[in-house]
């Protein structure tokens, strides 16, 4: 159980270039059981080093970090069946990922207009990632393009782009000395319009992270100004 792990993650709401190695999971960990059922399966996945952690990244599924691994122990939540027989559960493999704004409403894409039935869009999550060009070094990208159709019958033509790398994770000499891990990532996301029509203030970019258990989120604010 890993009680000493911090998460510094910086996102970009706004992509593959290659990453140096990492060294193999251990035996028996969360991270080896992974690899090992994404092996077995043929599922490709990317991993990256961040700090202390390993980020695994798997574009056949939503392009998400499906695993952010201290000493090969997984911090991010992922579901204990990766092979759901219900069709609708399929999509939720957990981790950290890109979602679309709004949920509900007319031109909302997972609730339907009574708010009574949900469904996640299969042509966004799970999608169809493929690498693309990352801006930052040693990250890595993947974009998929996608038809959605709001619940007011308004079509888009999207392309949705992740880009996860390492971002700095500073630590007091004090939590070094406690022991603590610390991993930075950033990972921004980014939708480009591919049809005629504008959809300016019509959908947007979120994110959502499940980590286990408890967690505290600390967000940094950049104003315009300091960001110039």
């Amino acid at each position: 159980m890993l009680r000493k792990a911090a998460l510094m993650i910086p996102v970009a709401i706004a992509a593959c270039s290659s990453a140096p190695p990492v060294a193999g999971p251990q035996p028996g960990s969360e991270r080896a059981k992974l690899v090992e059922y994404l092996a077995a399966n043929r599922i490709a996945y990317e991993e990256v080093a961040a700090g202390d952690a390993i980020l695994m990244i798997v574009p056949a599924w939503g392009a998400r970090i499906e695993g952010a691994f201290f000493d090969d122990e997984n911090v991010l939540w992922i579901p204990e069946n990766l092979a759901p027989s219900d069709p609708k559960e399929v999509w939720n493999k957990g981790g950290a990922r890109t979602w679309l704004a709004p949920e509900g409403h007319d031109k909302g894409f997972f609730f339907s207009k009574n708010w009574k039935d949900w469904n996640c869009p299969s042509a966004m999550d799970l999608g169809d990632y493929k690498p693309a060009s990352a801006t930052a070094r040693g990250a890595l990208a993947f974009a998929a393009e996608c038809g959605l159709t709001s619940n007011d019958g308004t079509a888009y033509r999207l392309r949705i782009t992740r880009e996860v790398g390492a971002a700095p994770a500073p630590l007091s000499d004090a939590a070094k000395a406690a022991g603590v891990k610390a991993a930075g990532i950033r990972f921004a996301h980014r939708l480009k319009n591919l049809s005629d029509r504008v959809v300016d203030r019509e959908i947007d970019l979120w994110s959502l992270i499940m980590v286990k258990g408890e967690a505290t989120l600390i967000e940094p604010l950049v104003s315009d100004a300091d960001a110039s």
